[in-house]
């Protein structure tokens, strides 16, 4: 079977099995590349595919410059390379698309099996502080519609924590009182609660801030046009309220307010076991990446009070003699003459 053709069926499966639009298109993205590596180096039938040229794709795509191979994007202008996390991305959706062709007996062994996953460095992610949001908010104008529309994405992005897409996706039959339906990844449904100032500010551009084209139009959030406000308009608005709000020492990004929301239900003493099913996650071992920057944000706030330095009272001027010099200083030493540097 053909690459091509191969990667269509795949594709139609996850379509058939109801996975999330986004997912679909990224995996295709990240298929289509590869195969258009593989056609350079002249295969074109699934079965021609081994182990050694799934390395060498990886290999390959780590010495790229970023965004190079993908005729969508421009490449890096400062030439940096693909950061690890996307690298993964790769990995991953290979492995799967090998595993799903090994299923559908296309191919009666996996060359993928072998690929070992990346090992990712692990960085504390930034969330956003107390001044970083009193500051977006005090960006937004609310004696304007598109303002109060603004003011109002950011509360509800902040106090549920849902994905970007989610909040584009929801409606108005899914607002209730206190709480909000998710259609999740996997159309799978949870509800997540409202707090009080978020269900009154809700109320309150529902009924006289949101603009509707017509009445087909049952998105929450709208744009100025009325119509269904997209992912990439969510992050049109962020990064214009950022802008105006003068915050410049972090990315800020729908996700940042996931994080942030996260971060902030463990230091309140929420578990995680009820977090993970408020953010959709399908299993608690992805919540507990978020656990694992909370214990090390937890430690840093804690040091103060457990570092032994903390304790001592040391004193701040000397009152003694200097007991060293800087530079090379000659000293006896049974009749012979040395030195001692520091």
């Amino acid at each position: 079977m053909k690459l091509k053709d191969a990667l269509d069926g795949f594709l139609l499966d996850f379509e058939m099995r109801k996975r999330s639009p986004n997912t679909i298109r990224l995996y295709g993205t990240l298929l289509r590349q590869f195969i258009r590596w593989l056609g350079e180096q002249g295969i074109e039938i699934v079965g021609q595919v081994t182990i050694a040229h799934l390395r060498a794709f990886i290999v390959a795509m780590q010495n790229r410059v970023a965004g190079s191979y993908n005729p969508r994007r421009p490449a890096a202008k400062d030439g940096h390379t693909m950061k690890p996390a996307s690298l993964q991305s790769y990995v991953k959706a290979i492995k799967v698309w090998f595993r799903w062709l090994t299923e559908e007996e296309v191919i009666d062994r996996n060359p993928a099996l072998r690929l070992a996953r990346l090992q990712e460095p692990k960085r504390i992610r930034p969330t956003l502080s107390d001044e970083h949001l009193r500051a977006l908010f005090e960006a937004c104008d609310l004696k304007v519609s598109q303002g109060f529309r603004d003011y109002t994405i950011i509360l509800v992005l902040l106090d549920t924590g849902i994905r970007v897409s989610e909040l584009c996706e929801l409606t108005l039959d899914d607002m209730h009182e206190g709480y909000i339906k998710i259609r999740g990844k996997g159309d799978k449904e949870r509800e997540v609660g409202l707090s009080a100032i978020a269900s009154k500010f809700l109320w309150k551009y529902i009924h006289q801030h949101r603009e509707q084209r017509d009445d087909s139009v049952q998105a929450l959030f709208t744009n100025v046009a009325g119509r269904t406000l997209t992912d990439a308009g969510v992050e049109q608005i962020l990064k214009r309220v950022q802008e105006s709000a003068g915050v410049d020492d972090i990315r800020l990004t729908a996700h940042k307010f996931r994080h942030t929301f996260a971060r902030t239900w463990l230091e309140r003493g929420g578990d995680v076991y009820s977090l993970s099913r408020l953010m959709g996650h399908s299993s608690v071992k992805i919540t507990e990446i978020y656990l694992q920057e909370f214990t090390s944000r937890q430690a840093r706030t804690q040091h103060h009070k457990y570092s032994p330095a903390s304790g001592l009272r040391l004193p701040t001027s000397g009152r003694r003699a200097p007991t060293y010099r800087r530079g090379r200083i000659p000293k006896q030493k049974g009749g012979e003459e040395f030195f001692d540097s520091e």
